[in-house]
């Protein structure tokens, strides 16, 4: 075969090839040149391999990774990604943005954390001033979605009698206990057994979409105006300045001036409470001992919802005297009163802004009831127990009553059973916007085009390969070996 037969035999061939190429894959590669075809031909090399982590390898070591993008889009559109494979540069650019607004999220963060614990340590709590304020709260638009994305965290409300917990103060219960003396922990374990299911329910349901904040919001007046039980006398009980919150507010038309007290979370002991209290006037010392077992009953509450709602931190909790006031109080504690909400049982509440009414937990389901009797039968044994505790006890209100006298005149725990039938309402949840998608989502989403785009392309390569060697694999049988020009 002389060379004009060689070169007709090469340019069929490589016309074939080209065209074999341009229709398996669609018009992705085309020719342009024998430049283009070399290029092809390298990154088919590092395309053919059979194991991605190994193209990766070749592809950084060789720099040659992007040679199949160049057939789709140019290479300037692309990113490299630390694991291997490309992002558009609009992706690129969201994912890192994402990740520098989440790193100035910690440090942030890590500030104020540092910053209150410096100030816990010196007497102080870091909170944002109480500007006056004046708003009606007729309508509630606490179902109302928000307009725009949601920024900033969600602050839930939560009362704690007869809404987190069952009864009023456990109806008697915790103070009974330690009356006999019983460990703290057996206070605990008290609110654990008396937990609202639904409280759980709803605040992990927000918890789980949103960055989530809860303060305990409790109506306690004989914390802050307290009337003795040793002397006919109420007695003003003040806080340190850092933790007051006295603010004149318009409800309803009606201007109220709170009494309030924000004990921040990091605040361990019912003793260190004590420490920042300011009365008007002197204590008795059982005076004194009588305020620090309430304390001690509020902090147990506070562990066991830190516990049920699987919160990092304590929560903080506001004791009022005064009617609640969601907006107000969640700009004292800094937060934003748009996105803050409250839960009680209280319906006079109802229509206020940013409040949730439900219903009134003052009934037990049989579970409940019977573990409750199981715990307290060794605990507080009503045949042997001081009879000054069971006269405490028996004339308390009806509805608050948790012991009562038999036919023989023993005396016997009595809790009200809810209905079998009749099952607790749940708790609504507030209509929020949703969130935009996590920031590990776009890298997700990029990094699977990429290996879906890269598998296809690697078998269009090696079949467009295979199936362009058998005309040339023809000629050579049909005219002898056409690369021999000297023969």
């Amino acid at each position: 075969m002389n060379s004009s037969t060689t070169d007709v035999a090469l340019r069929d061939w490589g016309w074939w090839f080209s065209e074999v190429l341009t229709s398996v894959t669609g018009g992705l590669i085309r020719r342009k040149g024998a430049a283009k075809m070399t290029r092809m031909t390298e990154a088919h090399s590092i395309f053919s391999t059979n194991s991605g982590e190994e193209f990766q390898a070749q592809g950084r070591a060789s720099n040659r990774q992007v040679y199949y993008l160049s057939t789709i889009k140019s290479r300037k559109d692309y990113v490299p990604l630390p694991v291997g494979g490309f992002l558009e540069k609009g992706e690129a650019a969201m994912l890192l943005r994402s990740q520098r607004d989440e790193r100035l999220k910690q440090e942030r963060e890590a500030r104020e954390r540092l910053t209150r614990e410096e100030s816990l340590k010196s007497g102080t709590v870091a909170m944002a001033p109480s500007p006056p304020s004046q708003h009606d709260d007729v309508d509630d638009s606490s179902t109302a979605p928000e307009s725009g994305p949601v920024k900033g965290p969600i602050v839930c409300f939560l009362d704690l009698d007869m809404t987190l917990f069952w009864g009023n103060d456990c109806n008697d219960l915790g103070c009974a206990l330690q009356w006999v003396k019983r460990p703290y922990m057996d206070v605990v374990e008290l609110f654990r057994i008396l937990w609202n299911p639904e409280a759980e329910k709803a605040i992990l349901s927000i918890k789980r979409k949103y960055d989530t904040r809860v303060v305990i919001y409790t109506r306690r007046p004989s914390l802050l105006q307290y009337s003795s039980c040793f002397r006919p006398k109420t007695i003003s009980i003040r806080f340190m300045p850092e933790w007051r919150h006295d603010e004149s507010v318009l409800i309803s038309n009606e201007a109220i001036t709170l009494n309030q007290v924000c004990i921040p979370g990091s605040v361990k002991t019912a003793q260190e409470i004590m420490k920042h209290l300011e009365p008007e006037e002197p204590l008795l010392e059982r005076e004194k001992a009588d305020l620090l077992l309430c304390f001690q009953r509020l902090l147990a509450a506070r562990q066991v919802t830190q516990e049920k709602l699987m919160l990092e931190e304590a929560p903080d909790v506001v004791v009022t005297s005064t009617p609640k006031d969601v907006p107000s109080t969640a700009r004292r504690l800094g937060v934003d009163g748009n996105r803050a909400y409250l839960w009680d049982d209280n319906e006079q509440l109802l229509g206020r802004t940013g409040v949730h009414v439900v219903d009134r937990f003052d009934s037990l389901s049989r579970e409940q009831r019977d573990c409750l009797f199981t715990f307290l039968e060794p605990k507080i044994p009503l045949h042997s127990v001081d009879p000054q505790l069971k006269e405490f006890l028996i004339t308390a209100p009806e509805q608050h009553r948790v012991i009562e006298r038999t036919d023989s005149g023993q005396f016997q725990f009595a809790v009200k059973e809810r209905d079998a039938g009749l099952s607790q309402r749940k708790w609504p949840v507030p209509n929020l916007p949703p969130l935009p998608p996590p920031e590990s989502t776009i890298g997700q989403r990029s990094l699977k085009l990429f290996k879906r785009t890269f598998s296809d392309v690697s078998k269009i390569l090696r079949v467009s390969s295979n199936a362009a060697i058998e005309p040339f694999r023809r000629a050579v049988s049909f005219s002898g070996n056409p690369l021999n020009t000297a023969g």
